[in-house]
């Protein structure tokens, strides 16, 4: 008995397949393993390789000899469980356990010419694990095995290698010629940029449609280096100064010079970003031999959309956005308002007496700033043919102001046509029309309240909006020094809560409402 037994457990061991497939797939060929040594196959569908054509003939061979043959030269790996099973996996996933080890690479990095590079970042792809070449090239970096490792340097291609069992890694980099010969206009012309020996800025404009700005000089803000963009008011409209090489004057202006498609400008807000191609800023000295001493602050170039060859383009921009306060003024309450009178009374006679029964209180802060509402509608065509292109866009803008009163809008159109006659003679027509309106409101004049930042905060706060005793008239209502009310106005505060005001002299009767 004992020795029936152990022939029945050493004929399994044994088994032996035999059997023959001409060009089938690696599919095909497990069905025919299945009948033959009655073993199950567990696999995916969709694992690749699995209709990899194979040709094969194997005689009283045993089930790992014959698997090993099956799956040669394909991406499948294979383990044998117990109880006749067999579980099919990609090569890849069998061997991902294996990427957590970590090995030290080592190597130089040259052009080439095979002169080193010097300061080339490398780094471990989708990891916070990097250096740089030293001065001779060489980098050492620890990083996991199957892990990328990117070469990376400023004028160069960038290229990537899959850390192996190799140690050493001789990288050769080469220039990335694309960017030496990208095309910059330079005021007499376009330049390869290889070929500029002058400092000139390039400003990115392939995501000024996704940024939410209102003028040009805005997209020049943030993109190039050295270039001072700063937007000095809040205010609905208000511009923004621009200083390419500081301030080189005290009473003359310092802006630069604006050249729109070769015409000479001192403003560029009534340009809408959308219709801007590209723009370049030339910063150096060597601009004022072209525009004399209008660049004497540098010079912005602006190349507006032309029209192009090939199917028509009809693109369609719109925003909304708001805007608020960014920080609350703390003014002073009606009690804290009369202990100041009373601190003021102390030292001068003209501090006004206010009652103690006065207990009316205005937060003319919250009254007086709102929530403003920003909006950018724009839309182009453009389309040509070898005779002819055309780009036609317009476009309305309008910014609400926090302050009730304070809005700006503006309507634009641009028609950019390009005809060839003939060889010999071409013709282009610009032209761009742009109308823009609004309200201002004043910030800031000077220290007595003129102003309505000023006003907000020396306003008292136990003054109303509206008389209490006519609703149609402003509140004008104030304390003297003997305790009794005189009339003063505050015109730059009120004057934007309403449409329409009659202006009184200073001391009259109050505003009326319309």
């Amino acid at each position: 008995m004992f020795c029936c037994i152990l022939l029945f457990v050493s004929q399994e061991v044994s088994a032996q397949i035999t059997f023959s497939v001409k060009n089938q797939t690696i599919r095909q060929t497990i069905r025919v393993i299945e009948k033959k040594a009655d073993y199950s196959f567990f696999y995916t569908d969709k694992l690749p390789g699995l209709d990899q054509k194979i040709s094969l003939k194997v005689d009283n061979e045993s089930i790992d000899s014959v698997l090993e043959k099956v799956f040669k030269g394909s991406p499948i790996s294979y383990k044998i469980e117990s109880g006749k099973q067999v579980v099919l996996t990609l090569k890849t996933e069998q061997n991902a356990s294996q990427k957590g080890d970590k090995k030290t690479i080592t190597g130089v990095v040259a052009d080439r010419r095979g002169e080193p590079l010097i300061g080339v970042t490398v780094r471990v792809e989708g990891e916070n694990i990097g250096t740089a070449t030293d001065i001779d090239g060489r980098f050492s970096l620890e990083a996991p095995i199957g892990a990328k490792i990117s070469f990376s340097y400023i004028g160069y291609v960038s290229q990537s290698h899959t850390v192996n069992k190799q140690n050493i890694y001789n990288v050769s980099l080469s220039e990335d010629s694309q960017v030496l010969e990208e095309v910059v206009v330079v005021g007499y012309g376009s330049m390869k940029r290889k070929d500029i020996t002058t400092a000139v800025s390039v400003v990115s404009t392939a995501d000024i449609e996704e940024r939410p700005i209102m003028t040009a000089a805005q997209a020049i803000q943030g993109k190039a280096a050295g270039i001072q963009v700063v937007q000095p008011s809040g205010m609905p409209g208000s511009g923004v100064t621009i200083r390419v090489r500081g301030a080189t004057s005290v009473q003359a202006s310092n802006e630069p010079l604006y050249v729109v498609d070769g015409l000479p400008s001192d403003d560029i807000s009534n340009i809408s970003p959308n219709d801007i191609e590209s723009m370049q800023i030339l910063k150096d000295a060597s601009s004022a031999a072209i525009y004399g001493a209008r660049a004497a602050n540098g010079v912005v170039l602006i190349t507006t959309k032309r029209g192009k060859i090939g199917a028509p383009q009809v693109k369609m921009s719109a925003y909304v956005g708001f805007s608020k306060l960014g920080k609350k003024i703390d003014a002073l309450n009606t009690e804290q308002y009369k202990d100041l009178m009373k601190d003021l009374k102390a030292v001068s006679d003209v501090a006004p007496n206010i009652p103690e029964n006065e207990t009316r209180y205005v937060d003319w802060t919250d009254l007086f700033f709102g929530t403003g509402v920003n909006q950018n509608y724009q839309l182009s065509v453009a389309n040509g043919t070898e005779k002819l292109q055309y780009f036609v866009s317009g476009g309305y803008s309008d910014e609400q102001g926090i302050v009730e009163k304070a809005h700006f809008n503006r309507y634009n159109f641009r028609a950019n046509l390009d005809s060839e006659q003939t060889k010999w003679l071409k013709m282009a027509l610009n032209f761009a029309y742009s109308h823009t309106g609004g309200q201002w409101v004043n910030e800031s004049r000077s220290s007595l309240r003129a102003g309505s930042i000023l006003s907000v905060v020396n306003t008292p706060p136990f003054m109303q909006k509206w008389n209490p005793y006519d609703p149609n008239e402003y509140d004008e209502q104030a304390y003297s020094a003997e305790g009794v009310s005189y009339a003063i106005i505050f015109c730059n505060l009120l004057v934007p809560m309403i449409e329409r005001v009659t202006r009184h002299p200073a001391f009259g009767k109050g505003g009326k409402k319309a």
